[in-house]
């Protein structure tokens, strides 16, 4: 999420991401509350340090209908459905049935927002 850039958690990036493609495929979902831009940026740190990159920035237009945990579902769901294979980062700190089971529900081609109102009831082992 941008890391080590002047924007940190505002922009997300990688070499292999075509920024104007990700962000018109987000402003498609017609997520409330947020925009996406394509953008060019260097992070300093990580795997593509010095390297200028694209990748989406986002600019909240209304922080009261902005829902974060569905913006994350709809930028992994992207990322899986525009550049399948290339996001499988286990170290999430989702706890692994939240992050193994919300890439099942992608694969399957599940609606973010039904894969949120899923989560939202936790693991089987939690239900009451």
């Amino acid at each position: 999420m941008g890391r080590d850039t002047r924007v940190t958690y505002e922009q997300i990036g990688a070499d292999w991401l075509d920024g104007r493609k990700l962000a018109a495929f987000l402003n498609e979902r017609s997520l409330p509350g947020v925009r996406a831009y394509p953008t060019r940026f260097q992070p300093t740190a990580y795997h593509f340090a010095h390297q200028t990159i694209d990748g989406v920035r986002f600019v909240i237009t209304d922080r009261n209908a902005l829902h974060s945990v569905r913006l994350g579902l709809e930028i992994i769901y992207a990322l899986q459905r525009l550049y399948s294979g290339r996001v499988n980062d286990s170290s999430s700190p989702v706890s692994a049935f939240t992050f193994w089971r919300t890439f099942e529900l992608i694969e399957v081609c599940v609606a973010p927002a039904l894969i949120n109102l899923t989560l939202s009831n936790g693991p089987p082992s939690s239900r009451a």
